[in-house]
């Protein structure tokens, strides 16, 4: 499809986030959408965590509001959604009022075990691609522990017994030391039931009624072994649950994280909320952003 800048209304840009630690008022995101805006004569929304941070909230995540549109136009609530990138997060939508959407960053997505594949290959690889090592491995269940009590740092220390809304920057983790005695085989997998198990511990440690519905997107769904070691877990607590893809229900998993900046974009314009106390703890719902004309 070819398209000129004036069939663009707007564009909604996320930019690279190098460090995000809302307790300390700070969220560091390159991207200028100033310049994009001048380059490309289409008018820009960026900087959208700004409002939520210095409101007190956690500047994450935005992903929920989206979410919820598309559960409510296909039909699909009550489900839990759970995007798997870097970090993990999930969005708990029980019914059509907005307002009590519940949301929060789970644990490590596929991050840690990204960063373990670089320093283990010395920068040849950097994932476990196709799940090709976690396959060839076994959980180790006492370092699996070990990364619930050692595994973050600073702040973030008590993360796993925090109540949410609660979010987390690729920098707060670590891995014990013992992680790295074990072959590359045993770590990955060991790293992956750990994405797979903390989703799950989070979810239950709401305390709330959970749907049978979990829909999955993001990347680190790819990797066959979060997929499976979550289907187990999950199974072992809600026996009912029912896992589909983002694809499976007919969203496009690949285009989902542009189609949520869009959107937030399009609410900014309309100066309607996109975080709520049940997403990233704001004391009322915000809208944000700062809009760039082109010059």
């Amino acid at each position: 499809m070819h398209l000129e800048s004036s069939d663009i209304t707007v564009i909604g840009y996320h930019g690279q986030t190098l460090y995000h630690q809302p307790q300390r008022q700070c969220s560091i995101i390159v991207g200028d959408g100033q310049v994009m805006a001048n380059a490309l004569n289409i008018p820009v929304v960026y900087q959208f965590r700004a409002n939520d941070i210095a409101a007190g909230g956690q500047g994450a995540p935005f992903a929920p509001i989206y979410h919820w549109a598309l559960a409510k136009r296909d039909g699909l609530i009550p489900c839990v959604i759970l995007n798997c990138g870097g970090i993990a997060n999930a969005t708990l939508i029980s019914n059509d009022d907005v307002t009590q959407l519940i949301a929060l960053d789970t644990g490590p997505g596929n991050g840690l075990i990204d960063a373990l594949v670089r320093q283990k290959t010395h920068g040849q690889e950097n994932r476990d691609q196709d799940g090709r090592y976690g396959l060839a491995g076994t959980v180790n269940d006492e370092i699996l522990q070990q990364l619930y009590t050692h595994s973050m740092q600073g702040d973030k220390a008590g993360f796993f017994t925090q109540a949410g809304p609660k979010s987390l920057d690729i920098g707060d983790f670590k891995w014990p030391v013992a992680l790295e005695d074990l072959s590359l085989a045993d770590a990955c997998r060991t790293l992956e039931a750990f994405t797979a198990d903390s989703i799950i511990k989070s979810l239950m440690a709401l305390k709330c009624p959970l749907p049978n519905l979990w829909i999955v997107a993001g990347g680190g769904w790819h990797n066959p072994v979060i997929m499976q070691e979550f289907k187990t877990r999950l199974a072992q607590h809600c026996p009912q649950a029912v896992v589909k893809t983002a694809n499976d229900i007919g969203w496009n998993a690949d285009a989902l994280e542009a189609q949520i900046f869009a959107y937030l974009a399009v609410r900014h314009l309309q100066q309607l909320p996109f975080s709520f106390p049940g997403t990233t703890g704001v004391a009322k719902p915000l809208s944000g952003g700062v809009y760039c004309s082109p010059v």
